[in-house]
């Protein structure tokens, strides 16, 4: 456990409309990047966020193709204190098709990447049942890298 400072700045990936910035907001966190794939997201996440004072940067597309300098040169030299986000894990839930092949399932590791290039106080990532028993464990394990 860690005690929480005011102004702890976190990144928030797959972040939606940014329900889970506004939750962490609220709290006194400050959001210092948010991702997201989706066009309609961003349009929302901005005006929701970016319309009322605050000046966050939105990175509109894949993740992927956002490389580390690049996540590096829009930080800076704030010291990030947690990632936040829910990867897409339609792939992985129960209810679902269950495919692992689904090519979603791997920007999983995405997120592991940005809390392993920061290496944050905390992390929090939203995700289904299912995720570390897909294809018995098999799916997870690939290409898996520590984050601990």
């Amino acid at each position: 456990m860690f005690k929480r400072n005011k102004n702890m700045k976190i990144i928030d990936l797959f972040s939606g409309c940014g329900g889970m910035s506004q939750g962490f907001k609220d709290e006194g966190f400050e959001v210092v990047l948010a991702n997201d794939v989706d066009e309609n997201c961003a349009i929302t996440y901005r005006f929701n966020h970016c319309n009322h004072g605050a000046n966050i940067p939105f990175h509109t597309g894949d993740i992927r193709k956002l490389s580390d300098k690049e996540l590096k040169k829009i930080i800076g030299k704030q010291k990030i204190d947690g990632v936040i986000g829910g990867p897409p894990c339609q792939g992985f839930s129960l209810a679902g098709k269950r495919d692992k092949n689904d090519p979603r399932n791997h920007l999983v590791y995405e997120f592991m990447r940005v809390v392993e290039l920061f290496k944050p106080k905390f992390f929090l990532m939203e995700n289904v049942t299912g995720l570390l028993s897909m294809d018995e464990g098999k799916t997870y394990k690939k290409d898996r890298k520590s984050v601990v």
